[in-house]
């Protein structure tokens, strides 16, 4: 969702894992106005997931530049795993939870100031369910 202005708060949801892939949830993002939504097309976010590897992954992407932030072994889900992923936004302070377990605690010198925030899934048949968004801290 690219209307609803969210500059912080809290953004989680239940990820149904059909396959290990990179599915997790975008936020600060700002919009160019495109509808094409990866990197190398102009637009920023940030982009919280589980790898396919198992690693908890902070990254972003500043006007199509892929930065990584922090990445923390955590597990690959099983086919079929729910999963819930939660970040906490505040400008510069960033958490991010697997499973109401805390996997990254970032602070971003240089932090996106978008009000976007989404969800981007690696794979088919993905699903993401239970979407809780709001301007609050909400552990």
């Amino acid at each position: 969702s690219t209307t609803s202005p969210f500059t912080h708060g809290t953004f989680s949801s239940d990820v149904k894992y059909v396959t290990p892939c990179d599915s997790g949830i975008i936020f600060g993002l700002n919009d160019n106005g495109s509808e094409k939504y990866w990197e190398g097309y102009g637009i920023s976010y940030y982009f919280f997931f589980l790898n396919t590897e198992g690693d908890a992954y902070l990254a972003k992407s500043v006007d199509g530049k892929w930065i990584e932030c922090s990445v923390v072994g955590a597990f690959v889900p099983a086919a079929n795993e729910v999963v819930n992923l939660k970040v906490l936004y505040y400008g510069d302070k960033i958490i991010c939870m697997i499973n109401n377990v805390l996997y990254i605690t970032y602070q971003d010198d240089s932090y996106l100031t978008g009000t976007g925030f989404g969800f981007r899934a690696g794979a088919t048949g993905m699903e993401f369910s239970n979407i809780f968004a709001s301007s609050d801290r909400v552990l």
